[in-house]
């Protein structure tokens, strides 16, 4: 009898899939102020280069949660309006002491005027995606680097703009420490139209949606006032973090400006009960 058991397990096999955890960057609220991060056909109209930087912070119990980005862009204008962008994109979400998943890019974007005030811009990034577990010696540590790269058109018109990409668009997949992490692509559908209320004062209004494919879809809505492009204030609210407040200053320095925007994510209406509250920082120097 127990040869014969031994026998039957020996040759019964069963199918086992390993658990896949996917992978999307943590979108900040004020995406809007760099277009870029989540549009890679982004192209400013009112700079010829720009250095920007994002940082995003957990509070609380999470304070260790940390993201940042720096992104460095030149635009190669022609008489004709239509203009070239070259760009550089670094980012970095840090889990605790432990977990890191640093990205960085290559982006190309190309803008054609259709008329007077309406243009169509299109753009490519290509780069790499890397998920780093470091810890003590006795649990399990693992480093793994993916393709990474993302495609987006936009339409600009007066005031109104709309544009809609397709992130991480390899699928890539990666085994770092046994366990399968997948870059699974994603889209962002993006809409603003700012409104003049006065000479002086003006009010703009920021939407997007992200299209997941395994989580439950994103919305991210912002309103804000603004004051002779000097001051701004307003409100956002993303369907899972819950409200936050916004306040922005931007100065000249001759032909330059300075760009600073500051956001608490208060995570009322939240539909998590912790983990969302975070304060960003955003600073940008353009050139002109």
């Amino acid at each position: 009898m127990r040869i014969y058991l031994l026998n039957i397990f020996f040759f019964l096999y069963l199918t086992v899939s390993a658990q896949v955890t996917d992978i999307f960057p943590e979108n900040y609220t004020t995406y809007f102020n760099n277009t870029a991060i989540v549009n890679p056909g982004f192209v400013p109209e009112d700079s010829k280069a720009e250095f920007f930087s994002m940082y995003r912070q957990r509070t609380g119990a999470f304070q260790k949660i940390a993201s940042y980005s720096v992104t460095c862009s030149k635009v190669f204008r022609k008489e004709n309006k239509a203009a070239h962008l070259a760009r550089v994109f670094f980012f970095n979400e840090k889990e605790g002491p432990y977990i890191d998943k640093p990205r960085a890019y290559f982006n190309y974007a190309y803008a054609i005027p259709i008329s007077e005030e309406t243009s169509l811009s299109a753009g490519l990034s290509a780069g790499f995606t890397q998920v780093y577990f470091s810890a003590p010696s006795a649990t399990a540590s693992g480093n793994s680097t993916m393709p990474d790269g993302a495609f987006g058109i936009t339409f600009s018109r007066k005031k109104f703009f709309t544009g809609i990409s397709s992130q991480q668009v390899f699928n890539a997949e990666s085994n770092p420490i046994k366990a399968n992490v997948k870059l699974r692509r994603y889209y962002n559908f993006l809409l603003r139209q700012e409104k003049d209320l006065s000479p002086s004062l003006k009010i703009r209004g920021n939407f997007m949606y992200q299209l997941l494919p395994s989580n439950s879809d994103l919305l991210n809505f912002a309103l804000e006032g603004n004051y002779n492009d000097i001051l701004g204030i307003g409100g956002a609210y993303k369907s899972r973090e819950g409200l936050s407040l916004l306040g922005t200053v931007e100065t000249n320095l001759g032909d330059d400006k300075i760009f600073i925007c500051f956001a608490y994510n208060t995570g009322v209406l939240s539909k998590l009960k912790y983990g969302f509250n975070s304060i960003e920082i955003n600073f940008a120097y353009k050139f002109n």
